[in-house]
């Protein structure tokens, strides 16, 4: 991947370059020097999270509790040979999770059941994923649950 922050930087030229090339006073080259710093900030900010890889899941016992390390998790129920249980942890404000019942044999869901009293879908209940469905839920502490 291309490292932003050095594309832009090597575009950028210095005040010297800038007052050979222009008839800018000082100040106007000042910002537009802070301009450019501004945005290889952001730059720099963009590329961080672009170099974040999600961690990877595979499950195939069950019960499992689901961890703050998991992100993108797959049940195969096949493996397992029937129906399998994720329990989720208490919610973390912004935590996301994207769960995959991988089977494609026996009709075999996956059970989610939320911590304590906490709500999946506004209601303190269990959620299921059917074969070769996909659940993407986040914890939002404002609401008290997943959605």
């Amino acid at each position: 991947m291309a490292d932003t922050k050095e594309l832009l930087r090597s575009l950028a030229l210095s005040a010297v370059d800038l007052q050979h090339i222009t008839d800018w006073d000082d100040a106007v080259i000042e910002e537009w020097l802070n301009f450019f710093r501004n945005l290889i900030a952001l730059a720099d900010q963009i590329d961080t999270k672009n170099d974040i890889i999600k961690n990877t899941t595979h499950i195939t016992t069950s019960p499992y509790e689901l961890t703050s390390l998991d992100e993108d998790v797959f049940f195969d129920t096949d493996t397992f040979g029937g129906p399998m249980v994720a329990n989720l942890q208490q919610g973390i404000d912004g935590t996301n999770y994207r769960l995959v019942n991988t089977g494609i044999t026996g009709g075999f869901r996956v059970t989610i059941n939320p911590f304590g009293t906490e709500k999946l879908f506004g209601v303190n209940a269990s959620e299921f994923i059917a074969m070769q469905e996909k659940l993407l839920i986040t914890f939002d502490e404002e609401s008290g649950g997943w959605y």
